[in-house]
């Protein structure tokens, strides 16, 4: 941990491992390993590489991977899933502060992991990550709840992170953008979705 209290590489999947297995406990939910491990990979890969970049609001990608039937489709839908559960669950506060629905996020995500496991299941490909996105289709809010939880969970840690993001989305500074590249975190500046920079 860095002296701002800001997780470091190395430490985040140590950290997001116990803290997923504690907010599932507290939730009384019982998924599959696997999608506890899915959880785990999918923070770790947004506190430490840049989130993939969506140049379409989450809606229109989806509307798009339905009349795509090779590859990408299943891409596409993956995309729609993780994005929508980790903004849901890190940032539903800020959501809401924003008067942008919750349930939005919600509904594209358990919908993007429906069809993600009925294609795979369809092709007969990967049964467990088929069982993963059933898991996460069928217990989307609760799998919210559970991030929610993960990011409130400590303070010092994911927390200063999230407020850093929300800051982030309420102002647009390149200030507060700076120090969340310095924690790992990589934003995509949006014109039509932030206020003018002041800093």
């Amino acid at each position: 941990m860095t002296s701002r209290g800001l997780l470091t590489t190395a430490s985040v999947r140590d950290f997001f491992e116990t803290a997923i297995a504690e907010a599932i406990k507290r939730q009384e939910l019982t998924p599959d390993e696997a999608t506890a491990a899915y959880l785990v990979d999918l923070l770790c890969e947004y506190m430490t590489h840049a989130a993939p970049p969506l140049d379409r609001p989450l809606g229109v990608v989806m509307a798009q991977s339905e009349a795509n039937l090779t590859e990408p489709r299943l891409h596409q839908l993956k995309q729609v899933g993780d994005q929508a559960l980790y903004v849901a669950g890190f940032f539903g506060q800020s959501l809401r502060r924003r008067q942008l629905d919750v349930e939005y996020y919600a509904t594209l995500g358990g919908t993007a992991y429906r069809r993600l496991s009925e294609l795979l299941d369809r092709r007969g490909d990967a049964p467990r990550l088929c069982q993963v996105y059933g898991e996460l289709s069928t217990d989307f809010p609760e799998f919210v709840e559970v991030l929610a939880e993960v990011r409130g969970s400590t303070d010092g840690t994911a927390t200063d992170v999230g407020s850093l993001y929300e800051q982030w989305l309420q102002t647009g500074q390149r200030a507060v953008e700076r120090r969340l590249h310095q924690a790992g975190m990589h934003v995509v500046r949006r014109s039509a979705g932030l206020p003018e920079d002041k800093n």
